[in-house]
């Protein structure tokens, strides 16, 4: 990072993004990485065995996992009984799904993740009807809204009010 910030930078588009990664990397390097540092490795040194080509004792480098968190927040964005007049839900197009609800505007979801924002209510209403679909090739992508909402609904927890989330979520 620190080689990459001293090289020269061209934008010739203007493109804003280009530069803010550039910034970010300029900023990173002069104030010493304050935002993210990489992940160090820790090494056990084993004194009864020995390595065959240094003929020093075996050292293994190992680097703890690093300090993420495995819960999803669910976004305050839908209130409870939202999708109490659902009429159906549908997957359109291009991982757009849109649930419609009776004489009320209707809500589009562009990412799976996005029904965490739902009361557990909601979701046993979504989980309980099966999302429509045009088209055998878009099945595999509705299936992901459908797979989150179950997966959701199975690690709830009602008093933190937030959504575990596993390794292969959907």
């Amino acid at each position: 990072m620190i080689a990459l910030s001293k090289l020269y930078f061209h934008n010739h588009d203007n493109n804003s993004f280009a530069q803010a990664v550039v910034d970010n990397i300029v900023r990173n390097v002069k104030s010493g990485f304050k935002d993210g540092r990489s992940l160090k490795g820790k090494q056990l040194r084993i004194k009864n065995r020995i390595d065959p080509e240094t003929n020093q004792p075996w050292v293994y480098t190992y680097y703890p996992p690093p300090n993420v968190s495995n819960e999803v927040r669910l976004k305050e964005r839908e209130s409870k009984g939202v999708l109490i007049h659902m009429f159906e839900w549908r997957y359109e197009f291009d991982h757009i799904v849109r649930i419609q609800r009776l004489d009320l505007p209707s809500i589009i979801l562009t990412d799976p993740m996005d029904v965490c924002a739902f009361h557990v209510d909601d979701l046993r209403r979504l989980a309980a009807r099966k999302i429509r679909v045009f088209g055998e090739d878009n099945e595999l992508f509705a299936k992901d809204f459908q797979n989150v909402v179950l997966q959701a609904i199975l690690n709830i927890n009602p008093e933190k009010g937030y959504v575990k989330v596993k390794k292969s979520f959907y």
